[in-house]
């Protein structure tokens, strides 16, 4: 199935069984932008140029142009290529951004991240790799 709402385009499959909710404007969102709502999965690419809101479930790969937010009801499971990457619920999979990588306080991580900054908020649970592109010098 493929589905074009805004500036994404998705070639995703929604589970048997799940209630297949589009993907729509989010106006709880600081930035406007788009939204996978609770009770929502999608599995497959999706491609955007707005900010994108996770409250359900995306399994797949997401390529975005601006800020990805996990919230905390969100579940990622997922390769990601996004300017700026927020993480409040939970993730796993590989994340790249341009920018930053949040993993607050509430979130659970078990990802390969990489950024040229990665910010992990104390009493955030997190297992997995961090490139933060940079060399250290041989004689360190």
């Amino acid at each position: 199935m493929a589905l074009a709402v805004g500036l994404f385009f998705l070639s995703a499959s929604f589970a048997a069984g799940e209630r297949a909710e589009r993907v729509s404007e989010g106006n709880h969102m600081a930035q406007e932008g788009s939204s996978i709502g609770k009770g929502t999965l999608v599995r497959g690419d999706v491609v955007g140029a707005a900010a994108l809101s996770i409250e359900g479930r995306l399994e797949g790969r997401l390529q975005l142009s601006a800020r990805l937010t996990v919230e905390p009801t969100g579940q990622l499971d997922a390769e990601v290529w996004a300017e700026d990457v927020a993480i409040h619920g939970v993730a796993s999979g590989s994340i790249e951004a341009n920018a930053t990588i949040l993993v607050s306080a509430v979130a659970t991580a078990r990802a390969a991240l990489r950024a040229p900054r990665v910010v992990i908020e104390d009493g955030a649970r997190f297992s997995g790799d961090i490139d933060m592109g940079f060399e250290l010098p041989e004689a360190i």
